[in-house]
């Protein structure tokens, strides 16, 4: 259960890049300090929307990549507040269902 808590954050992380990948590519100007391979198309590597969209999500927030759009800010904030809701809630009950299984077992 808690490999699988686990996968569900990494997935969530993905969803959050790709979202972010979406925005820029419609609105390129919505992200800066993005590290660009293709000038002529404004193109991230997938590797700078999943570095942003876990740093969003663990609210670590180093400043390099800054959301500047309306769109942009929004989704930075819907990633904050889901990667935290995620881990202490989530998280927490996964833990405390398997204490209370663990609890069980030493009692039998």
């Amino acid at each position: 259960i808690i490999y699988g808590a686990l996968c569900a954050y990494l997935m969530l992380g993905m969803v959050f890049a790709f979202a972010f990948s979406a925005l820029h590519a419609f609105r390129p100007e919505a992200i800066e300090g993005l590290r660009i391979v293709d000038a002529s198309h404004r193109a991230a590597p997938f590797t700078e929307y999943a570095y942003f969209a876990f740093s969003s999500m663990t609210t670590l927030g180093l400043g390099d990549v800054v959301p500047v759009s309306p769109m942009s800010r929004a989704l930075t904030y819907l990633a904050a507040v889901m990667g935290q809701i995620y881990l202490t809630v989530i998280v927490a009950r996964l833990v405390a269902l398997y204490s209370a299984d663990a609890l069980q077992r030493h009692r039998d």
